[in-house]
């Protein structure tokens, strides 16, 4: 069984398990399923697994490198130089 974390939001709570995230809208279909993940938490693991709405790993979506601003980055964060007016730190 692993970590289980559970953050009120807005319109319900986003549960983390693991590395993963699971968003439920109710307290009671979200104390249901955390009993049904005590008692058979690889069963229900492989279950959410199979019927992701959103499949495929994380990493499909390129993270930007510290350093390594995209031109888009720069215009979502205004304020910062655009990456060819950003002076290069000696290492």
């Amino acid at each position: 069984m692993r970590e289980v974390h559970i953050r009120p939001v807005l319109n319900g709570f986003l549960v983390t398990v693991g590395c993963q995230n699971l968003v439920f809208e109710s307290i009671e279909n979200l104390a249901a399923e955390l009993v049904k993940y005590q008692k058979a938490p690889r069963a229900v693991e492989k279950s959410y697994l199979a019927n992701a709405v959103n499949k495929g790993p994380a990493t499909e979506v390129p993270m930007p490198t510290v350093g390594a601003m995209r031109p888009v980055d720069a215009e979502r964060r205004p304020g910062l130089p655009p990456p060819e007016a950003q002076e290069e730190r000696p290492r």
